[in-house]
């Protein structure tokens, strides 16, 4: 898909082109590169830890962590990001604390991956102003224990409520803040485990950047789940929706086939337009234990699945 929103078509068939990419991963290193003469368009990432969870993460047309915002696509960006958790709350599992600083450049072109993604942005598409500034942010993210829990992994219902504030300032002069909460329901009945949720936000003030608006609305919902088919196959998805636009803000189904230590997960975003393929692999024997607890968290605007 083009830059300008329209597919890569000739007469109904593919157009051929010509794509690579190149990756590194390293102990602290990570940089990703990617070329795709159809959509002709660069993608490329470069992150680095520098101290535990202190990194620094940049990249070119490329979806990066937004915390409470979900993974979002700017032209380009670099920042430092510090994510950092206290515990020992009373009737609190835990607060995250994610501060990040850094400068950012804007291209609402793309938002052009689907017709509905763009609609939940409501840009026009031949808007090419591609604004640039520094933006600092403080996101604040906290899950309460759970308020009830009945049964157990197998077959069993419990429920928390989770919250998150997030405030962002502009080198351009703006200046937005964004409050939210809502319970999660987590259902399990044996083979199949779903995750419900329901979120209240309000937003005050507006980013200068059309990549980083918050899409989800001031009432929106969620479900996300999977199921197990059998022991060499599980299917899983996501769905999250903008009830005051109407719009769902997210929309995936995921696939792991293979055996239970050897997973091949397939994974299509109906939003994005995108594919993603990878492998998610055990190594040595597992763990025994009497008990697993799930700490929530806010949704963050990128609903996962399995």
């Amino acid at each position: 898909r083009r830059l300008e929103g329209e597919t890569s078509t000739n007469g109904g068939i593919g157009d051929i082109g010509v794509g690579g990419q190149l990756g590194f991963t390293g102990k602290r290193l990570q940089a990703h590169l990617a070329y795709g003469s159809n959509s002709n368009l660069l993608v490329g990432d470069l992150k680095y830890t520098i101290y535990k969870r202190f990194r620094l993460q940049s990249g070119i047309n490329r979806f990066l962590d937004d915390g409470l915002f979900g993974w979002n696509r700017a032209r380009s960006i670099v920042e430092v990001v510090d994510d950092h958790r206290v515990g020992g709350i009373p009737f609190i599992s835990g607060v995250n604390f994610r501060t990040s600083f850094g400068w950012a450049k804007d291209n609402p072109q793309l938002l052009q991956l689907t017709p509905q993604y763009a609609e939940l942005f409501n840009q026009p598409k031949n808007v090419t102003v591609m604004k640039s500034g520094f933006r600092l942010q403080e996101q604040i993210s906290a899950s309460t224990h759970p308020l009830f829990s009945i049964g157990n992994d197998k077959y069993g219902l419990s429920s928390t409520i989770t919250g998150g504030l997030a405030l962002r300032a502009y080198s351009t002069g703006d200046a937005m803040a964004m409050a939210q909460v809502g319970p999660v329901l987590q259902v399990a009945l044996n083979r199949l485990h779903a995750r419900v949720g329901y979120n209240q936000s309000a937003v005050r003030g507006e980013s200068p950047f059309v990549f980083d608006q918050f899409i989800q609305g001031k009432q929106s919902t969620y479900v996300a789940g999977d199921f197990k088919v059998s022991k060499y196959l599980t299917l899983g998805g996501a769905i999250g929706y903008n009830l005051n636009e109407k719009l769902a803000y997210t929309k995936s189904l995921t696939a792991a086939i293979g055996p239970e230590d050897f997973k091949v997960l397939l994974t299509r975003d109906f939003l994005r337009g995108t594919n993603r393929f990878g492998f998610d692999v055990l190594y040595g024997q597992p763990i025994p234990f009497n008990r697993l607890v799930l700490k929530g968290r806010p949704d963050h605007g990128q609903l996962g699945g399995i």
